[in-house]
């Protein structure tokens, strides 16, 4: 089922004011869709409401009944798509950017997409954003001494090289060469690699990008970035976190690599019933009807931070189901039948480039969102594709979004937002439930308003009344708060993959 939406889209970028909005007047009203008919989703429509008034009015959260947590502090960057090939003309450059006569149009640079992640992994390491500025006395001091405490995960929301159709070997090449920015910036964790002198190596949280996959699948899965288990793989993702004293769980994990008791409870193993074996010790039953057959190294995975801060973050793998497996594989059969059966529906999102979670995946997402309801702990979910309309343009969807979106919908008592990227101009909105979706811009494609080459980051605080974004280059500064009304409710029986 669809979400209920008004007969125009929402601005992208509704209610949630830059930071710097001292000279900025208050937004004017939103129209809202029309609440589905649950008593839940009526109360929190109408805490959403009155939350969005607060901000317009004040530009602060109002105070909630949450247990004061910790606050994290992450490094968002997104869609580098590095690639060793000429730059093309600038597929949508800024509405308000002015080409003189006879100057050249502005262009996609991809060699220039290096240094560009150099430099905004700087600034993030540095939490240099300039959202300060204008902010008010009070906010500004409380951004410079959440920056002098630096952050604690860096995540990339995927597309981290742009690809060469058809020659794999190239694209991991280029893949390679983006890794090693983030080994410079950020360090290695367990695997070596240099630190800033000022804390150390700190993780990077990579999400699957589509056109990540064109290293194909197993060369990323192997790579340092996810499982490390290639050859050179450098121990992966999981061994910097666990270095830096977080802790990682698969989506599914491996029989290769047991879990003990502790592990396995925290992570949420023990099954479903129905051959989920859950994310800590078991198999997830062959993911379902997702992967028939399937690979160990799964590209989705929960992530706790290092002390008690009261968070999770949730990345999921918008590719799991797709076509972007070699031909005769099985699970590029499946992905061809998704895709089928979306282009049947007349999707506009129903491209190659897009994919899916699929059903097992949002099983072990139902799972893991009880489990923080269960733990009381707040949750940030992270993917590449958006997922509803409201947040980027149709074309740019997961192909099961607006079921995903449903899921975070029945636990809004612990999703505080969704992140990604894949929609390279960015957007926002938030659902009647409280949910917000926020999708960041590309560094790839980031322009000022006049159509000269910029760049986009964002350091994001995780804390117990709002997420807050502090951003960088091109990308805006948003105050996205919540209120405590809100609740999960029993997942939904039946449901089917897209």
């Amino acid at each position: 089922m669809r979400h209920a939406a008004a007969s125009a889209p929402l601005p992208l970028l509704a209610w949630a004011p830059p930071l710097p909005a001292a000279t900025l007047p208050p937004p004017p009203p939103l129209p809202r869709p029309p609440a589905t008919p649950t008593a839940t989703t009526a109360t929190a429509a109408t805490t959403a409401t009155a939350t969005a008034a607060a901000v317009a009015a004040t530009g602060r959260c109002p105070p909630t009944a949450t247990t004061t947590m910790a606050p994290f502090r992450l490094g968002v960057v997104t869609d580098v798509q590095y690639a060793a090939k000429p730059p093309m003309v600038h597929p949508h450059p800024p509405p308000t950017a002015v080409v003189a006569a006879g100057a050249p149009p502005p262009m996609r640079d991809y060699t220039a997409a290096l240094p560009r992640l150099a430099a905004a992994l700087g600034a993030v390491r540095g939490g240099r954003t300039g959202a300060g500025a204008g902010a008010g006395a009070g906010a500004a001091a409380a951004v410079d001494a959440a920056a002098a405490a630096g952050v604690g995960a860096v995540v990339h929301l995927g597309d981290l090289i742009d690809g060469h159709e058809g020659d794999a070997a190239a694209s991991a090449v280029d893949l390679d060469a983006v890794l090693a920015v983030f080994d410079d910036v950020c360090g290695r964790g367990a695997g070596g690699g240099r630190g800033d002198g000022d804390g150390g190596p700190i993780p990077v949280l990579h999400v699957v990008g589509n056109h990540c996959l064109t290293a194909g699948r197993a060369a990323v899965m192997g790579s340092r970035a996810f499982w490390g288990d290639a050859e050179g793989g450098g121990g992966g993702v999981a061994a910097a976190v666990a270095a830096c004293g977080g802790s990682l769980c698969w989506g599914d994990a491996p029989p290769a690599v047991p879990a003990s008791a502790a592990e396995t409870a925290k992570c949420g193993g023990g099954g479903d019933g129905g051959g989920n074996g859950g994310n800590g010790g078991g198999g997830d039953g062959g993911n379902g009807g997702d992967s028939p057959s399937p690979s160990p190294r799964v590209g989705y995975y929960e992530f706790t931070p290092p002390g008690a801060t009261g968070w999770r973050l949730l990345v999921l793998d918008t590719m799991h189901l797709s076509v972007a497996y070699p031909p005769g594989d099985a699970r590029r059969e499946a992905g061809e039948a998704a895709l089928a059966a979306a282009v049947a529906t007349g999707a506009a999102c129903a491209k190659d480039w897009n994919g899916a979670v699929g059903e097992a995946q949002r099983r072990w997402l139902e799972r893991r969102l009880a489990a923080a309801d269960t733990d009381g702990v707040q949750v940030l979910v992270c993917g590449h594709h958006p997922l509803i309309r409201e947040a980027a343009s149709r074309r740019h969807l997961a192909w099961d979004g607006d079921a995903v979106a449903e899921v975070l919908d029945r636990h809004a008592g612990v999703v505080r937002a969704y992140v990604c990227g894949h929609f390279h101009p960015g957007g926002y909105t938030v659902r009647d439930s409280g949910v917000h979706h926020l999708t960041f811009t590309a560094i790839l494609d980031a322009l000022s308003p006049d159509g000269a080459p910029s760049n986009a980051w964002a350091v994001v605080t995780l804390g117990d009344d709002a997420v807050v974004v502090e951003g960088g280059g091109e990308e805006p500064s948003r105050r996205l708060c919540w209120a405590t009304a809100t609740s999960s409710v029993p997942a939904a029986d039946g449901e089917s993959a897209p």
